[in-house]
C-alpha cells in the first residue's frame, strides 16, 4: 500500500481498516481487504507521531503539539471534532477510553482530556525528561520516559490531584499492590491522611 510521501510512524487497524499517520503530516484510511487508500485526513502541520481509534472516535497527535479528536462515521465519513492545544512539545503518545483522553510529550508531562466534551481535565507532572511512551487503562496511566523510569498514574474522578507512584523495576510488585490498596480506600473519610504516610513511604523506598 503506497500513498504517503513520508515515514510511517504509526498506524492501527481493525476488522474493516487500517489507518496509519506519517512524517507527511496526513492520517490515511486503507481498505482491509482491497488495499485501497478510502480517506486522507488533514489538518496536523506536523509528523503525525501517534493515532488510536474505537468507538467511532478517533485521536492522533503530532508534533505540531496538538491533538486531534475525529469523529469516525465511517472509513470515508471522518470529521474533525476538535484540536487540544495544551502541550508545549511535541505529543508522542496518546489513548483513550469512554472517559478519558491522555497524551503524554516531550514537554515532560501528561495531560488529561474529557472523552465526551474534549475539555481539559488536569496535568500530571513527575517526569524529568521527555515522555515517549504510555497505556492507559481502568483509570491507570502508565508512562515510560527517556528520564530512564516508569510511573503508575492514576486518573480518578474523586480526586483533583493524582496519585503518583515512582515504579522502578524491583518495586513494581510493591507499587502495584500499594495502588489496589488507595483506590480500595478511596471512600474512606480517612483515605487522605492515610494516603499521604503510604506515599512518604514509598517515596522512602524509591529514592
Amino acid at each position: 500500500m503506497t500513498g504517503h510521501t513520508g515515514s510511517v510512524l504509526c498506524l492501527q487497524y481493525d476488522e474493516r481498516v487500517i489507518i496509519s499517520g506519517s512524517t507527511d503530516a496526513t492520517v490515511r484510511v486503507w481498505d482491509v481487504v482491497s488495499g485501497l487508500m478510502v480517506n486522507t485526513l488533514i489538518h496536523h502541520l506536523g509528523a503525525v507521531m501517534h493515532l488510536r481509534f474505537k468507538n467511532a472516535i478517533m485521536v492522533t497527535c503530532s508534533k505540531d503539539k496538538s491533538i486531534c479528536v475525529w469523529d469516525m462515521t465511517s472509513p470515508t465519513d471522518i470529521n474533525l471534532r476538535r484540536v487540544l492545544v495544551r502541550h508545549t512539545s511535541t505529543v508522542n503518545v496518546v489513548d483513550f477510553d469512554e472517559k478519558h483522553i491522555v497524551s503524554a510529550s516531550g514537554d515532560r508531562t501528561i495531560k488529561v482530556w474529557n472523552t465526551s466534551n474534549c475539555e481539559f481535565v488536569r496535568s500530571l507532572n513527575g517526569h524529568e525528561r521527555g515522555i515517549a511512551c504510555l497505556q492507559y487503562r481502568d483509570r491507570l496511566v502508565v508512562s515510560g520516559s527517556s528520564d530512564n523510569t516508569i510511573r503508575y498514574l492514576f486518573v480518578s474522578f474523586f480526586l483533583k490531584l493524582f496519585i503518583e507512584t515512582i515504579i522502578i523495576v524491583k518495586y513494581r510488585v510493591f507499587a502495584y499492590y500499594l495502588a489496589n490498596f488507595i483506590l480500595k480506600l478511596r471512600y474512606n473519610s480517612c483515605f487522605m491522611q492515610i494516603f499521604r504516610v503510604l506515599y512518604m513511604i514509598t517515596r522512602f523506598l524509591v529514592n
